[in-house]
């Protein structure tokens, strides 16, 4: 018993980030559109699509970022300038009513998975384009200790002159358990949705890889679904127990690069890639 205590404390020492900056919002009345279930989601991207004019071009500028539920000063001045070129942008922790589209104004579409939700407040993850999405799922998966939903969203874009079409998963993961079990199943839920894609893929959020066995699960979807790491030339990423947090996987581009941007507008900094097709 008191090591299993020792192992809250310290990882809630480490990771645990709350915030009551959150703007009261009203909860909205479930879309019809959005798939919420393994299978429906599995059957939106088995649709056939055909070549499009319009869609993401050849090269994609994708910014992921945890941001702290926008409770830090200027976070929305560094979203602003960070993704000024980015044709995508995917945050987690992100609350509901923050002024999230003022930043990216030129990002029109969003899809929202909400995670968890009082009363008066609502945090999750969302993603930001400038083209819309064909398809969106989203999911939640409950905390076994804090009993917190966290949000898994995916959206699936045209691609410009392609009849394929990319997928992006934004994926806030399971954070306080003692073992696997949880975090595994939000993991094996992503792997049973994008083993159904036949194009490129982006999986990209915050992991909570802080052990060696979470890695080891992520690492296993990883090789499963012939995704690769991006490499990175700056990696200034949020860390516990040397163990990064945030990870960018991809499959189906011909250049995945780039680095992270410091900022002290979250406990987690930027990931800006450069992806190519």
């Amino acid at each position: 018993m008191h090591g299993r205590t020792s192992l809250f404390t310290v990882t809630a020492l480490g990771l645990f980030t709350t915030s009551c900056a959150i703007v009261p919002v009203s909860r909205p009345a479930p879309d019809p559109r959005v798939a919420t279930t393994v299978e429906t989601c599995r059957a939106s991207i088995r649709q056939p699509d055909g070549a499009v004019e319009s869609g993401l071009g050849e090269r994609i500028e994708l910014l992921n970022w945890n941001i702290k539920k926008g409770s830090r000063d200027v976070w929305q001045d560094d979203l602003r300038s960070i993704a000024l070129d980015a044709d995508l942008v995917v945050l987690q922790e992100a609350a509901a009513n923050i002024g999230i589209e003022d930043a990216v104004p030129h990002l029109e579409h969003s899809s929202f998975a909400r995670g968890f939700t009082t009363g008066n407040s609502m945090t999750g993850v969302a993603t930001y384009s400038h083209t819309a999405p064909i398809s969106e799922c989203q999911f939640r998966t409950t905390e076994p200790w804090l009993r917190t939903p966290k949000a898994t969203s995916v959206t699936r874009y045209p691609l410009s002159d392609s009849e394929q079409t990319l997928l992006v998963v934004n994926l806030h993961a399971v954070n306080f358990t003692v073992g696997v079990a949880r975090y595994r199943e939000q993991i094996l839920q992503v792997r049973d949705i994008v083993k159904a894609h036949r194009g490129p893929i982006i999986l990209s959020g915050d992991f909570n890889t802080w052990n060696r066995k979470r890695v080891k699960v992520v690492d296993t979807l990883v090789n499963e679904l012939g995704l690769t790491t991006v490499s990175l030339h700056t990696d200034n990423r949020k860390s516990f127990n040397r163990y990064p947090l945030d990870h960018v996987f991809v499959r189906g581009f011909t250049k995945a690069e780039g680095g992270t941007v410091s900022v002290h507008s979250s406990d987690h900094n930027p990931m800006l890639i450069e992806l190519s097709r």
